[in-house]
C-alpha cells in the first residue's frame, strides 16, 4: 500500500507539470481567493463562485496567503489530499474486506486515468472524494459519538461542492443500520438511530449553511446574482450531477 500511494504521488506530481493543461474550473474556482489574497477583494472581475464552492476560496485564500497564489499551488494541495484519500480508502476496504481486497482496489483507483486526472487538477474533487470517504468511516463506525459527528465530513463535503448533498441519503441508511451485526445492512427503526439520523440532518443543515452563510454576508449582491443565477439550483440537479 505504501509502494502503490508513492507511485500515485509520483505520477500526480509528474502529471501537474507535464500531463495536463489548464482546465477552466481551475481558475474560476480559485480566481475569488487569489483577488482576496492580492487585491482584498473577492470579487474584483464580478465573478463570485464564492457562492457556489464557500470552502474552495475560504480554504485556499489560506494557503494562498502562506504560499502565493498559483494554480499550480492549488494543484499540489489537491494531490495532498488525494494521498489522504487513497490511505482512507484502504482503511474503509481493508475494515471490510481485508489488505488483499483493499491493496487491489487502491491499484484499480491508483491506474485510472480519469481518477489521476481529476485529482490533480486545482478543483475540488480531491477534497470532496477525501471527506466522502471520511463520512462513510464515520458512519461506520462502532462507536456512537463518532456516528453522530457524521455530519462534520459531510459538511465540509458539501462545503466544496454541493452536488454531493445525494450522498445523504445512503448515509442517513447507513446510520438507520446502527452498528452492524454479522455484515447485515439491515436498518433498525429505534429511538438510538432515528437520533442519529436527526443529528446528522441538523448538523449538516446548520454548518453546511454557515458556510454559505459567510459567503452570503461577504458580498451579498454578487452571492444572489451568482448562487441563482448561475446554478445552485442546477449544479445540484439530479440530471446534471
Amino acid at each position: 500500500i505504501v509502494a502503490l500511494v508513492i507511485l500515485s504521488l509520483l505520477f500526480h506530481l509528474i502529471g501537474s507539470f507535464f500531463l495536463y493543461d489548464f482546465s477552466n474550473d481551475e481558475g474560476e474556482y480559485l480566481i475569488n481567493a487569489k483577488n482576496m489574497v492580492l487585491f482584498d477583494q473577492f470579487s474584483l472581475e464580478g465573478i463570485y463562485n464564492t457562492a457556489l464552492a464557500p470552502l474552495q476560496t475560504f480554504f485556499h485564500v489560506f494557503i494562498f496567503e502562506l504560499f502565493s497564489p498559483s494554480i499550480f499551488i492549488g494543484r499540489y494541495v489537491s494531490i495532498i489530499f488525494t494521498m489522504a484519500l487513497l490511505v482512507l480508502f484502504y482503511i474503509f476496504v481493508n475494515k471490510w474486506y481485508g489488505w488483499k481486497i483493499a491493496a487491489f482496489a487502491v491499484f484499480l483507483i491508483t491506474v485510472n486515468g480519469i481518477f489521476n486526472r481529476y485529482t490533480t487538477f486545482a478543483i475540488m474533487e480531491a477534497k470532496i472524494y477525501f471527506f466522502a470517504i471520511l463520512t462513510l468511516l464515520f458512519c461506520f463506525s462502532t462507536k456512537a459519538w463518532v456516528r453522530r459527528l457524521s455530519f462534520l465530513p459531510f459538511s465540509l463535503c458539501l462545503g466544496f461542492k454541493p452536488t454531493l448533498v445525494y450522498l445523504a441519503l445512503p448515509v442517513a441508511y447507513a446510520l438507520s443500520i446502527g452498528s452492524l451485526e454479522n455484515y447485515k445492512l439491515i436498518p433498525k427503526f429505534s429511538h438510538k438511530t432515528f437520533l442519529d439520523i436527526a443529528i446528522f440532518l441538523v448538523g449538516t443543515i446548520l454548518l453546511t449553511g454557515l458556510f454559505f452563510y459567510l459567503a452570503y454576508i461577504i458580498n451579498p449582491k454578487d452571492f444572489i446574482s451568482w448562487a441563482f443565477r448561475e446554478e445552485i439550483i442546477v449544479r445540484i440537479d439530479l440530471y446534471t450531477a
